[in-house]
């Protein structure tokens, strides 16, 4: 079959799904101009060619504006950025912008642009150029390389940018988190009791920034189940979080659904704010499982299992658009009892904040509404004697002045 024939039968769409499963570091190429200015341009094709001699390689589009000025310039800079530098990625990404206005710099040798912040940086001169298809393979000799923050690297995934993290930096990897890794510390063996208790698959979790996150995991001991992954991150978006703002102030909660564009008046907020009040009247939440394909807490369960890859966040934000995630516990009756997958339950602070969430899983498939209001009242039990645990622990550190 010859190239002609391939091509007028290929779905580019296949092309660019299947080619998003695999994950590429991002770069920003730079030079400087024959008139003395500074060029870059984001690339995610990057890749080390040989060893000896030092080669490395970068695809850039046939239809680049900028790529003519790296090559007229004869040598390039690779800056590979570091995950806290998305926004200096889509600068050099976006078309017509003032792209060394995002971030400071100092010249390399050939004087093409070191970036502020960078993982490392590559200097090399452009050995050769080979056209491939609509792209140029540009192979450039290294003639130095340093490594100038020792970070996380920025990835490319799916139509998303993201973060490398291996399992034993999940957690180490969000300074935000520190306080409740601790509180989850102290409550583990709490959970482990829970779960041996009810037979149940119990988690703790905590929110930073715009997610939720897996701080500690338990599953009864003769379940030969293995705990929930600490360290994987959920969505913490309306209406997935609920519980941990129905004891907020008005305007925190009311900043929290403008993130989804939710504001007073809309049908889902006064569906979310009807939700929380039974929330704090009852005092825990629940998601009933769907009939919709892929229902959201399938989804979640993928999360959970398999890491927030952007795809999977995207089908998650789609069937948040359904009205029933919104009203769970509104709905609770002796007819949906049995459709319950999971009771949440608050851990508060002496402050009287929602430090952790206690979460049950892997209910009975014939849970009755007696069931559902045992497993809380033992859930609610642990989560007191979790908040005492935090209020002694507050009471007996020493308390620094300055």
């Amino acid at each position: 079959m010859s190239g002609a024939e391939v091509q007028a039968g290929f779905d580019p769409r296949a092309f660019r799904n299947v080619l998003g499963h695999f994950p590429t570091g991002v770069v920003v190429i730079t030079a400087i101009s024959e008139d003395n200015e500074p060029v870059g341009m984001a690339v995610g094709s990057f890749t080390s060619v040989s060893l000896d001699p030092p080669l490395v390689a970068f695809l850039p589009d046939k239809s680049s504006s900028t790529f003519p000025k790296i090559q007229q310039a004869g040598s390039f800079c690779v800056n590979v950025l570091a995950t806290s530098q998305e926004s200096v990625c889509r600068a050099f990404a976006a078309k017509n912008a003032d792209r060394f206005t995002a971030v400071g710099w100092r010249p390399s040798e050939s004087g093409a642009p070191i970036l502020n912040g960078v993982v490392a940086w590559i200097e090399c001169s452009i050995e050769s150029i080979h056209e491939a298809g609509d792209h140029f393979i540009v192979v450039g000799a290294v003639k130095n390389l340093a490594v100038e923050n020792p970070s996380l690297p920025l990835l490319f995934f799916q139509g998303g940018y993201g973060g490398f993290a291996p399992e034993a930096l999940v957690m180490g990897a969000n300074p935000q988190l520190m306080e409740q890794l601790q509180l989850a510390d102290r409550a583990r063996a709490h959970l482990d009791g829970l779960a041996d208790d009810l037979g149940v698959g119990t988690t703790a979790l905590a929110v930073a920034g715009d997610h939720q996150y897996i701080v500690a995991s338990a599953q009864p001991q003769d379940s030969g189940r293995l705990p929930r992954r600490v360290g994987r991150r959920l969505p913490f978006q309306p209406p997935w979080g609920t519980i941990f703002l129905a004891w907020a102030e008005q305007q925190q909660r009311e900043s929290w659904y403008a993130k989804e564009g939710i504001k007073a008046g809309d049908e889902r907020f006064e569906m979310l704010e009807t939700e929380m009040a039974l929330i704090r009247d009852k005092g825990f939440a629940i998601t009933l499982r769907s009939a919709q394909e892929p229902s959201h807490e399938a989804v979640l369960d993928e999360i959970e299992n398999h890491g927030p890859t952007p795809a999977l966040e995207r089908q998650l934000i789609a069937s948040a658009k359904s009205v029933e995630n919104f009203t769970a516990l509104a709905q609770l009756n002796e007819g949906t009892a049995a459709q319950v997958q999971r009771i949440r339950v608050p851990v508060f602070t002496a402050d009287g904040d929602v430090a952790l969430v206690l979460s049950l899983s892997d209910l009975p498939a014939d849970m009755t509404l007696d069931t559902i209001h045992t497993y809380v009242d033992r859930a609610k039990n642990v989560s007191s004697a979790i908040s005492t645990s935090i209020t002694n622990h507050h009471r007996a550190t020493p308390q620094h002045t300055h």
